[in-house]
């Protein structure tokens, strides 16, 4: 027979698990964000493209 008691354990564990799931999930989300993002970077010469349009077009066309 299972008493209140035991039901409210079996509660506080499933919540237990629950959020502990929930959390691991967060940071694996997260972590798996970051290292997605940082390869998007742009280095530090990114910006040099932005002011000059024709060495960034012969650039990229003579690259393909």
């Amino acid at each position: 027979m299972i008493t209140i008691t035991d039901t409210i354990t079996i509660t506080i564990i499933t919540i237990a698990i629950i959020t502990i799931a929930i959390i691991t999930i967060a940071i694996v989300s997260i972590a798996i964000i970051t290292i997605a993002i940082i390869p998007i970077s742009h280095g530090p010469n990114a910006h040099t493209y932005a002011h000059n349009l024709w060495e960034a077009h012969s650039r990229f066309c003579w690259t393909i």
